[in-house]
């Protein structure tokens, strides 16, 4: 079966592996980005259906202020009443709300002034389930995905909505659903439209619309439009997608692509054996994500795929990082009219009168620009697997991004994310700030863990510390032989006080041996502290997210090793001592309380004969 078919895969590619001795050093690059995308092959980003029309009905008892409940299919005379409640549909341009019914021609209710019966519920859910399953978001038993409605909108004829993207309105918001009611007559055109990466995808909501209720789901980073409604009306109510639970669910399971992902891993740590430089890469992921919204359970379609592959292989380090340029320069002049020429596309939102949230461009382009005044590029904060942040310093696009087909993170053509444009003020002429956004998917072997936090500082080293701790504690206190180990312990010669048991043979090895690992590098950086480099800011166009001193924190790391030592971690009583000679040969004294409830803790893992001179030693200092 499985088990039988992964192993004829591994046994092939270990033949590969064999006739491919000598490949150039560029190959292992490939072979990831392969494994990656044949993990993650193209995955829906919209889907559609109809409901069951009878209960439908009966159960989308909707209530609007100063309107009443709905009769449906929605008659004319009713429409006008629930219009005159209604204002007009703004849309986003630049930083400003603006209604504009050459763009968006809509009337809309917030979702403050709708009611709807309790036993529309069980229907909804149904629906927000089958579109999670197409879209691919419920991979886990946890992942909880919630449709919380936002608008009620009424299209009349001509109403259309103009190519735009959905700006994801809350934390956790992965698309957008539309669910649409019938109206008397039915009406024509009004059909929706969503692209994504070349490809696209409609729904026809003109089919039965005077008898059905009908919905469509999509991401909320893919543009998509609403064609013009050629006669009679369109009543829809629209939902944000949104992940919700306390704890986040952990992407689990095994992927077929984990075979071709371990012969990547192995060519690229046989390249670094034999002398190459790359110790980490990056790669573009397929949607876009905000600041806010990017981490490892909010991925969507085909990035969330990769992640399960990912998962399955414990090879490496997978990180996520937004990293943003920006640029400001003189801006194209504009005419008579007041109209600005500009060059290139963009997109509206479907956000409200909060001017603060729209990000979208103007449909007819971006401002161009004559001349660069400034143009850097910032790295924000790093977010691991399991949501921790640990700073690896700045992402370089030439050194760390890859793309087989050669193109650049940010190529001379890409349109910006969001436009900030001032006119003449004066003598001073336009200026324009473009800004870019890239999302990241950065990996490294986990054997280059600690290479790649060196780079960065004793800060980020440290934190690896800690986090490898943690994982070896997990494993301690739900492994069912955890009892066993420190039976264990006890019958081992245990000359420098604990015995120490988790070695990296044990099934909680490898984290243990990580974090010995990590020990011995901030040990390193103790002994020589000159070899630490200046740790970099975490910062972005917001202002400065961490900035954390390099200067080794001898007191931090002595903690760290008591918790190895009482780990049973083997060589962390070792460690344990080290430290306590180091702090006693280099302190002023026990006048810090940390120090002295790190020393104190530190006794608890230590012979007295080990742990009394130098104590002595920092006393009477």
């Amino acid at each position: 079966g499985e088990a039988s078919t992964a192993a004829a895969t591994e046994a092939q590619l270990d033949e590969d592996d064999d006739e491919g001795e000598g490949d150039e050093e560029g190959d292992w690059r490939d072979m990831l980005w392969s494994a990656l995308h044949a993990a993650a092959p193209p995955s829906r980003f919209a889907c559609s259906g109809f409901l069951e029309q009878q209960a439908g009905f009966l159960a989308a008892d909707v209530t609007v202020a100063g309107v009443g409940r709905l009769a449906l299919p929605l008659c004319k005379e009713q429409a006008v009443t629930l219009k005159s409640v209604a204002e007009q549909a703004p849309h986003g341009k630049g930083l400003r709300t603006v209604v504009d019914t050459r763009i968006r021609d809509a009337f809309q209710v917030d979702a403050s002034q709708v009611t709807i019966g309790p036993g529309w519920q069980p229907i909804l859910q149904t629906v927000v389930s089958q579109s999670a399953a197409a879209l691919d978001i419920n991979d886990t038993a946890a992942c909880i995905i919630e449709a919380r409605l936002y608008k009620l909108l009424l299209y009349e004829e001509g109403g259309h909505f103009s190519a735009h993207q959905d700006t994801e309105k809350e934390r956790g918001m992965k698309g957008t659903l539309v669910v649409q009611l019938p109206c008397c007559g039915g009406h024509t055109g009004g059909s929706l439209t969503v692209r994504h990466k070349g490809q696209h995808f409609e729904h026809k909501f003109a089919k039965d619309s005077a008898s059905s209720l009908q919905y469509a789901a999509f991401f909320a980073d893919c543009e998509h439009e609403l064609s013009p409604v050629r006669s009679g009306m369109r009543l829809v109510l629209v939902y944000n997608l949104v992940w919700v639970g306390a704890a986040a669910p952990r992407l689990v399971g095994k992927s077929p692509a984990e075979v071709q992902l371990q012969r990547a891993l192995r060519a690229w740590e046989s390249n670094i054996q034999e002398g190459g430089s790359q110790k980490r890469i990056a790669f573009l992921l397929d949607h876009e994500y905000t600041e806010a919204n990017l981490s490892f359970d909010h991925l969507k379609g085909s990035d969330r795929a990769m992640m399960r592959a990912l998962a399955a292989c414990r090879g490496f380090d997978a990180h996520l990082v937004l990293v943003t340029r920006h640029v400001s320069g003189g801006a194209d002049y504009y005419d008579h009219r007041d109209r600005y020429h500009k060059r290139h596309r963009c997109y509206y939102d479907d956000e409200d009168e909060d001017e603060e949230e729209s990000e979208e461009m103007d449909l007819s382009g971006h401002h161009g620009m004559t001349e660069v005044y400034d143009d850097r590029t910032t790295t924000g904060k790093w977010i691991a697997q399991d949501d921790s942040a640990i700073n690896y310093g700045s992402i370089n696009p030439e050194e760390d991004y890859y793309n087989p087909d050669g193109d650049e993170l940010f190529g001379p053509d890409d349109d910006p994310d969001e436009e900030d444009y001032e006119g003449y003020t004066g003598n001073t002429g336009p200026t324009v700030d473009h800004i870019y956004r890239r999302a990241l998917l950065v990996l490294w072997p986990r054997s280059q863990t600690i290479a790649n936090a060196k780079r960065a500082g004793f800060a980020a080293v440290l934190s690896v510390l800690r986090l490898r701790l943690e994982e070896a504690g997990m494993y301690l206190s739900n492994s069912s032989s955890s009892s066993n180990l420190r039976q264990r312990a006890g019958a081992v010669d245990a000359a420098q006080g604990h015995g120490e048991v988790m070695s990296s043979s044990s099934a909680g090895g490898a984290a243990a041996s990580d974090a010995m690992a990590a020990l011995h590098a901030c040990i390193q950086l103790i002994e020589s502290p000159a070899a630490a480099p200046v740790q970099a800011t975490w910062s972005n166009m917001w202002g400065v997210h961490n900035s954390s001193s390099s200067a080794p924190n001898k007191t931090a790391v002595l903690e760290c090793a008591v918790t190895a030592a009482k780990l049973y971690i083997i060589g962390a009583v070792a460690a344990v001592q080290k430290l306590v000679s180091l702090t006693a040969e280099s302190s002023d004294g026990l006048s810090n309380a940390a120090l002295a409830a790190a020393l104190a803790a530190a006794a608890d893992v230590l012979d007295s004969a080990v742990i009394q001179p130098p104590l002595l030693q920092l006393v009477t200092r």
